[in-house]
């Protein structure tokens, strides 16, 4: 109820700030063509002509030679010499009856008042009836429909996500099994990291399709729909949030903040996102959480003066939980079943470069071994010693699917460049989930950029 009087007061407030027309009149054009100027004047552009026959409305008698009138829903002028009112039934008058101010016969059809208020109209359900919606469905960070079109729209370039991250490994089916004694580990080790190379160039294509669908499109219809959310529904109470007054003040401050500054940044990032992708790349990838971990991860606190005063402030911090099957670190899914098996809440959505990767069943057996049982160490221990990013396992049993983990030092890839959200999915409710402020920009923090730096000047 107070959303629905809070938008009825905005909207008597912005509708004071401007004039509408409520009194019009119909004529009829008696000259075989006339000419409709921009301004009254014989002078002025001609925007237009109407002919003998043809009716107009007329909103103003402008001087003793000039009508003005609706055309195309703007302001333009014509010689009153060649109009007549149309008097709908009754004789017809001259236009040089009408004197200025003398109220004549006013013309208030049905047809007359939706033409002059139509857009005042649209207006005024949106803010009464639409805007209570949308705000509900800001606060409760749910953006069903949303989420449905995606998937809709996704579903092929799921699959070419999919294809790229089979091609990449071709022989990753023979990698389930530990069939290779120790002395042909080492060796194979070297072989297959050779042989990717010929793929990484054939899959250059693949890679920047994928790229620019998730980092341009994808990325930026996400953080845009939280923009624009924050310019309709804001979050911030300093901002206009659950505020008569504060709303239509601070409004010009939301766009400029939201849809002209954050949004370009957003753009620029998207654009060296994709770039990247293409020279080392990722694939999409999905990661089990909590509501509250995911809205922590992607958040940035610096917009958001309740996010500021909140206890949790680990924006952006990929900790490790429990489990660790495959080692200590980060774990994703390839497929979208996968988190129906891990997550408590959210699952985020991210673009993951995996970099060099080890398949679990080449480390030694002595290491291996250790795959399986929690808290397995041993087997990110041994990865990060011999320089490797990330491990891929094939867990089996009643499982039966790919993970990846990212190899967890101390928290060394939190806020990394590796691993980027895109959007994150609330399984609750099946749908995406509101960031309030909008996601942080991960390319313009100091960690990231020092590990970009760090990855090029060591590529060789």
């Amino acid at each position: 109820m107070k959303a629905y009087l809070r938008s009825i007061c905005i909207a008597l407030f912005l509708l004071t700030a401007g004039t509408m027309h409520a009194e019009t009149y119909i004529y009829v054009v008696t000259g075989n063509t006339i000419n409709v100027r921009a301004t009254p004047d014989m002078n002025g552009e001609i925007v237009g002509k109407l002919h003998k026959g043809e009716h107009v409305i007329v909103t103003d008698m402008y001087n003793s030679d000039w009508a003005e009138i609706q055309y195309h829903l703007r302001t333009r002028y014509v010689s009153r010499k060649y109009i007549s009112y149309a008097g709908w039934g009754e004789e017809s008058w001259s236009a040089d009856d009408i004197d200025l101010g003398i109220d004549t016969e006013r013309i208030t059809t049905w047809w007359t008042i939706f033409k002059d208020h139509f857009w005042w109209g649209g207006f005024l359900f949106f803010i009464v009836v639409l805007f209570p919606i949308i705000q509900k469905k800001g606060q409760n960070s749910e953006w069903k429909y949303t989420y449905m079109l995606w998937t809709v729209i996704s579903t092929p370039f799921y699959i070419l996500d999919i294809l790229q991250f089979w091609l990449a490994k071709p022989w990753r089916p023979f990698m389930k099994r530990n069939l290779l004694n120790d002395k042909i580990k080492k060796p194979m080790r070297i072989f297959l990291r050779l042989l990717q190379f010929p793929f990484y160039i054939a899959l250059f294509p693949l890679r920047l399709i994928n790229a620019v669908y998730y980092n341009l499109l994808i990325h930026n219809v996400y953080e845009w729909s939280n923009y624009l959310l924050e310019v309709i529904v804001p979050s911030d109470p300093k901002e206009g949030a659950k505020s008569i007054w504060k709303w239509p003040v601070y409004l010009p401050v939301r766009i400029i903040k939201y849809l002209l500054y954050h949004g370009t940044l957003t753009l620029i990032e998207s654009i060296i996102w994709t770039v990247l992708d293409t020279i080392f790349p990722a694939v999409t990838l999905y990661h089990g959480t909590s509501e509250i971990a995911a809205d922590n991860m992607l958040c940035d606190p610096s917009r958001n003066t309740q996010r500021q005063r909140s206890a949790e402030r680990r924006t952006g911090t990929w900790t490790v939980g429990g489990g660790n099957y495959a080692g200590d670190g980060i774990y994703f899914g390839i497929f979208r079943k996968t988190l129906r098996n891990y997550q408590s809440g959210s699952a985020i959505v991210a673009r993951v470069t995996t970099g060099r990767s080890i398949d679990t069943v080449l480390m030694p057996d002595s290491v291996y071994c250790k795959a399986g049982n929690a808290g397995a160490s041993a087997v990110s221990n041994w990865g990060l010693r011999n320089h490797y990013i990330s491990g891929e396992w094939w867990r089996s049993g009643s499982c039966n699917w790919w993970e990846i983990c990212m190899y967890d030092r101390k928290n060394r890839y939190n806020d990394s460049w590796r691993i980027r959200p895109i959007y994150a999915i609330n399984y609750g409710s099946g749908i995406m989930q509101r960031v309030p402020g909008g996601s942080a920009h991960w390319l313009f923090r100091k960690m990231v950029i020092k590990d970009i730096w760090y990855t090029l000047t060591h590529l060789f």
